[in-house]
Formats: C-alpha cells, sequence, structure tokens
C-alpha cells in the first residue's frame, strides 16, 4: 500500500473517531434525551376552548397532520392540539367561526433530522353531539376522521391521506381524496346531496340516508354500497368493481371501463326500467321491467349481474 493511501486511511480513521465523539458529547449534553436534539423549540400539547352555542362554522387546514373531528358530551368545544415555537396550529374563535390552521417558519435546514419523531401530530375538536354548524377540513397527507355529531355543510378534502365519516347528519356532505379511500357508515344527510370521490382509492360506504342526489366514484379503486337509500344515485368507476346491496334510489346510473357492475336493488322488477349493455362482458338483469325508475348499467370490459329483493 501506498505511504500516501496509508496516511489518507489514518485520517479518515481520525475524523470518524472525532465525529463519533462529538455525538456522544452532544447526547451526553442533553441527558441522552434525542427529542432534545430536535430543531422546532419547545414543543408541547394544548387545549383550546370555545363557546359550541355560538360556533356556526369550522375551517381546518393541516398539512402532514391527521384531523378528528368528533362529538362529546361535554357542552363546550374544545380542541386539542400539539404546538412548538416555529411549528404547529393556529387557533382562532371570532364570530362564530372556528379556525385552525397549521404553520411552520422553520428554515429549509431546520427540516433535517437526525431521528424519526414520534409524536402524534394529530388535531382533534370536540364538540357537542348536536350543535349544527358548517365544517371544511383540508390536509395534503393526513387522515380525516368526522364522527358523532350534527353538522350542516360537510366538506373533507386531502391530498395522499384516507377519510373517515360515520355517525353523521349533515345538510350536504362532500368528501374528495386524491390517493387515498374514503369510508362512510350510519350517515343522514338531510337537505341537499353526497358527493364521495376518490382517485386512487376505493369508496365504501354503508348504511346511508340521503334525501337528493348520490354520487360516489373512483378511478383506479373500487365503489361499494350496502344498505342505502337515496334520490338519484351515480356510481362510476375506471378500473375498479362496482358494487351495491340493499340500494333503494329513484333513478340509479351506473358505469365502469374495466370493472363489473354488480348488486341488488330493493323492490322488485316490476319497479324498475332496466337499460344495460357491456362490450366484452356478460349481462344478467331482471327479466321482468317496465317501472318508473330507471336503471342504466354500463361497462366496457366487466360484467353486469343485477337482481331486486322484495
Amino acid at each position: 500500500m501506498k505511504k500516501s493511501t496509508k496516511i489518507w486511511l489514518i485520517i479518515a480513521a481520525l475524523l470518524l473517531v472525532i465525529g463519533l465523539g462529538l455525538s456522544v458529547a452532544a447526547l451526553a449534553a442533553v441527558d441522552f434525551d434525542v427529542s432534545r436534539l430536535n430543531t422546532e423549540g419547545a414543543y408541547e400539547r394544548r387545549t383550546y376552548t370555545f363557546d359550541a352555542e355560538q360556533l356556526k362554522s369550522a375551517e381546518i387546514q393541516s398539512v402532514s397532520q391527521d384531523i378528528r373531528v368528533v362529538g362529546s358530551d361535554e357542552k363546550a368545544g374544545t380542541v386539542e392540539y400539539y404546538t412548538g415555537e416555529r411549528i404547529g396550529y393556529a387557533v382562532s374563535f371570532s364570530e362564530g367561526k372556528l379556525t385552525i390552521r397549521h404553520f411552520d417558519e422553520r428554515r429549509w435546514y431546520e427540516h433535517i433530522h437526525l431521528f424519526f419523531s414520534s409524536r402524534d401530530d394529530t388535531v382533534t375538536v370536540y364538540v357537542p353531539t348536536d350543535t349544527v354548524f358548517a365544517l371544511t377540513c383540508h390536509s395534503t397527507s393526513g387522515n380525516i376522521e368526522a364522527s358523532g355529531f350534527t353538522g350542516n355543510k360537510l366538506f373533507l378534502k386531502n391530498t395522499s391521506g384516507s377519510i373517515r365519516v360515520s355517525d353523521i347528519t349533515a345538510a350536504e356532505l362532500e368528501a374528495r381524496s386524491t390517493s387515498g379511500s374514503i369510508e362512510a357508515a350510519r350517515i343522514r344527510v338531510t337537505e341537499g346531496g353526497a358527493v364521495l370521490a376518490a382517485v386512487s382509492g376505493s369508496v365504501v360506504l354503508e348504511d346511508a340516508v340521503c334525501a337528493q342526489r348520490l354520487e360516489a366514484s373512483a378511478i383506479s379503486g373500487r365503489v361499494g354500497l350496502t344498505n342505502s337509500t337515496c334520490g338519484d344515485a351515480i356510481l362510476q368507476t375506471t378500473s375498479g368493481a362496482l358494487y351495491f346491496k340493499n340500494l333503494r334510489c329513484d333513478s340509479l346510473n351506473a358505469e365502469s371501463v374495466s370493472g363489473s357492475i354488480k348488486g341488488s336493488l330493493t323492490g322488485s322488477a316490476s319497479d324498475y326500467r332496466f337499460i344495460a349493455s357491456s362490450t366484452s362482458g356478460s349481462v344478467s338483469i331482471p327479466p321482468e321491467q317496465g317501472g318508473s325508475h330507471e336503471v342504466r348499467l354500463r361497462t366496457t370490459s366487466g360484467s353486469i349481474d343485477i337482481k331486486t329483493e322484495s
């Protein structure tokens, strides 16, 4: 081995030893508590209380944090969240509007971490179960959950997280996700319509009653409905299957490109008028028909199998 090569190896070894020594010294300075090495400053959990009787609307925005809005038996509304000196949530309540926004004032190099954080950054809003208010939630890569309360207009949207809605009564409901799934169960939409739309995730709806139109769609995921009642129903998929069980509706328009359509409608076959077509798949629909409820079924490379159940 050349003398110069040996010298460089010795230098590299010395630098490695020095680096390890500095790392141990830094850990010792914080009593080996790695959380104290973060670049976010002091980070603590806080609780914000607001007058739920005055609540008319709520707007929540986050980046990669989960959002939860849940019903509570308490009379006052509360917000539980984590916040720090340069990163966290700003919460305010004014003239009946609750506003929660995530902020991040760190510089670019302060986003570099040596350790993964196990901290729960979820923001949770508790509202009385009978409080009627409009809710808007936006999240980039976090999950959204809404459950156990009465709402006015509910609008939930995220990019790469899932959306869960359960035990909700609302005037209108709209949930949209780009690469996450949407699940809704035990919901009542009393005035307007309901829209559940996913791009690359599935849409699942169970035990739902919608006063007017119900729209459920997915591009690369499946769409499924169980025990649901609505006015007009519009169901669409591109590369996923479409199914429904015990669906009661005034009219149905179901379309899929490369997925099958399978389902059951409540009532007798004579209540419906079926218009069904498939380019490369089989079609099975009730033979007796001629009713006032029009059912349009169309798929390109999938099969169609529809039944009625009294």
